[in-house]
């Protein structure tokens, strides 16, 4: 699984990227970590072991043990209908999160033409990271994003909300570079940030906390747009729901739900 993490709490910003492996075994697996402690740049591997117990809701709480350490505060996962994607419960943890997973197919060698085409783009971003509120900035853009494979290029059109200005965010004569790597690993803008991409192509996450400056609190999710006109009834039934944002750039919150 990829994994793309943002968080904010009484001891400042974090954000993470990371490969996830679950073992065969039900109960342990690695992972393969980049993070980002105020300005602080981590990149680290272990194994871990895990335990997951239903809930009634669908959703699983899951205890965590990494090696050497105590087991950590029970987490709360969210799996979807076609097990691809996944969210985590960012609001029972010490910061205020925005967690979300994709599957990677182990099976396949990925290329550029995985993504492909348009997505719905949803992007939460501060600069400053090791800077007390208000410092620094933060920034909320909601876009359509289209993907080029054979270029190896990107574009996109939106809006953006930049400490409470909202502004239009037309980047169609600004294309930006990505890579899908063979292991469903992504680099976009030259490997500012880091993602990785589902084994179907519908979904994509993305994240910087491996460089410094550029705002590398950053959290990006793409929803790949459907080749059908759609109709209020592609939105029946019941859904997951993880959000992350500010007011005013003093006050943060997630939700899930």
């Amino acid at each position: 699984w990829g994994y793309i993490a943002l968080g904010q709490g009484n001891n400042g910003w974090q954000s993470e990227s990371t490969l996830v492996m679950f073992n065969n075994d039900g109960a342990s697996g690695t992972v393969d970590n980049y993070s980002n402690d105020n300005g602080m740049i981590n990149h680290n591997t272990h194994d871990f072991t895990y335990t997951l117990a239903a809930n009634p809701d669908g959703s699983f709480n899951m205890l965590v043990t990494e090696m050497g350490q105590p087991t950590q505060a029970p987490m709360r996962l969210i799996l979807s209908e076609d097990g691809n994607a996944a969210l985590m419960d960012g609001t029972i943890s010490q910061k205020r999160k925005l967690e979300v997973l994709v599957k990677i197919d182990a099976g396949k060698t990925y290329g550029n033409t995985d993504l492909s085409g348009d997505y719905y783009g949803l992007d939460y971003g501060h600069s400053g990271m090791n800077a007390p509120p208000p410092s620094g900035s933060n920034m909320a853009i909601s876009n359509i994003m289209t993907f080029n494979a054979t270029a190896g290029t990107f574009t996109s059109v939106g809006r953006a909300n930049i400490d409470g200005i909202l502004l239009p965010d037309d980047q169609s004569a600004n294309p930006r570079s990505f890579a899908v790597n063979p292991n469903g690993s992504v680099s976009i803008r030259d490997g500012k940030l880091i993602g990785y991409v589902s084994g179907n192509g519908k979904l994509a996450i993305a994240s910087g906390p491996h460089v410094s400056g550029d705002n590398p609190g950053t959290a990006h999710v793409y929803l790949k747009r459907g080749d059908k006109t759609y109709a209020t009834a592609d939105l029946a039934g019941a859904w997951a729901f993880a959000g992350f944002g500010d007011f005013a750039g003093t006050t943060f919150r997630s939700e899930c739900g």
